[in-house]
């Protein structure tokens, strides 16, 4: 029997027991690379309408759409965007390939990883300190996967509004009518500490931020392999959330 996926509740972020390398794992990058190679054959092969994963993995691809409709040329920021997973799904999907630019924020580690394999793709760029293109303007914040494991969850939310962009998307995030807990993640041999958060908390932070939400939505996802909803039973009634969410915030005018 597999352990859970999700163990325990905590109050506190730092009273999770963490262990192992987490998301700068060998394992994980690895598994990170086959991942984006197969994204990179399908794009490569594609026909018109492109074989990559498109709009019902994000919105991200249809909002660059129609940021490049009104402006002809859209720039996003994917924080925490892995090896650059995002990068094919929205190039591919967009009228005008080459009017699009990907910065990717993540850990050294994956970006080094990132790097290599973009190496000849000067659409894409990795950097590991947010902080170091404060300078820089976007239209689009892309947060897939990842708001739920940054401890200061409201203060890197906060930095990553300075950025000024039209639209701010959550991804895969798992929130919903609970009260916001730190919990176990067990992950390619890791322990990691993670969030499940109350979305109107997530909604107030945002619009303390001069973000209001426009768009919420369930996201699903793979699990094992499935599409299937979080395996939480370990977890009491009023801890358990069905499907991750998709949030989509648009700056207020």
């Amino acid at each position: 029997m597999k352990n859970p996926l999700w163990e325990s509740v905590y109050h506190n972020f730092q009273d999770v027991p963490v262990t192992g390398p987490g998301f700068s794992g060998h394992d994980w990058i690895e598994n990170s690379s086959e991942k984006l190679s197969n994204f990179k054959s399908l794009a490569s092969n594609s026909s018109t309408v492109p074989s990559v994963i498109g709009y019902t993995d994000s919105l991200l691809p249809v909002i660059a759409g129609i940021v490049q409709g009104n402006k002809k040329k859209v720039k996003i920021l994917d924080f925490d965007g892995g090896l650059g997973f995002s990068f094919y799904h929205v190039r591919e999907a967009l009228g005008e390939t080459k009017n699009f630019e990907l910065y990717v924020v993540d850990i050294e580690e994956v970006c080094t990883a990132g790097e290599k394999l973009f190496h000849d793709e000067p659409q894409i760029e990795f950097h590991s300190d947010v902080t170091d293109i404060l300078h820089e303007r976007f239209d689009i914040v892309h947060i897939g996967s990842s708001l739920q494991y940054i401890e200061q969850r409201q203060d890197q939310l906060s930095v990553l509004c300075q950025f000024n962009p039209e639209y701010i998307l959550m991804a895969n995030i798992p929130a919903g009518d609970i009260r916001t807990f730190a919990t176990a993640q067990n992950y390619y041999g890791s322990t990691i500490a993670c969030w499940f958060f109350n979305v109107e908390e997530l909604s107030s932070t945002m619009l303390q931020n001069n973000y209001g939400l426009i768009f919420k939505s369930s996201y699903f996802t793979k699990l094992y392999g499935v599409e299937q909803p979080y395996p939480l039973e370990n977890f009491k009634e009023e801890y358990r959330v069905k499907y991750p969410c998709m949030l989509l915030f648009q700056k207020q005018s």
